[in-house]
């Protein structure tokens, strides 16, 4: 699922994943961010259009499908705005951002 930009809702109400994780860094250059949801963050470059856009991907385990009881548009938004953060501490620009599964 792809995620152009990400906008806060009403919370769910679904348990929160409370496993316990380090703060996240993947080969070179990686961003180190602090969020218990995070599995990685990768860097993407592509080619849109004839011009290139730099994108970051965050796979998470949170669940990503709106139908899903465990889906929570707020804690998806507070994982997006902690890599946010993340990359501007760390001034790692991107064009897009994407949101992709890992469990």
């Amino acid at each position: 699922m792809r995620a152009e930009a990400i906008q806060g809702g009403a919370e769910s109400g679904a348990p929160m994943n409370e496993s316990p994780r380090e703060s996240v860094s993947t080969g070179p250059g990686a961003l180190q961010v602090d969020h218990p949801n995070v599995l990685s963050v990768q860097r993407e470059l592509s080619l849109d259009q004839n011009r290139w856009r730099y994108g970051l991907v965050i796979v998470t385990d949170l669940s990503l499908d709106p139908g899903d009881p465990a889906h929570s548009p707020v804690k998806l938004d507070e994982m997006v705005r902690a890599v946010i953060a993340a990359a501007r501490q760390a001034s790692v620009g991107y064009d897009v951002l994407t949101l992709r599964n890992g469990v």
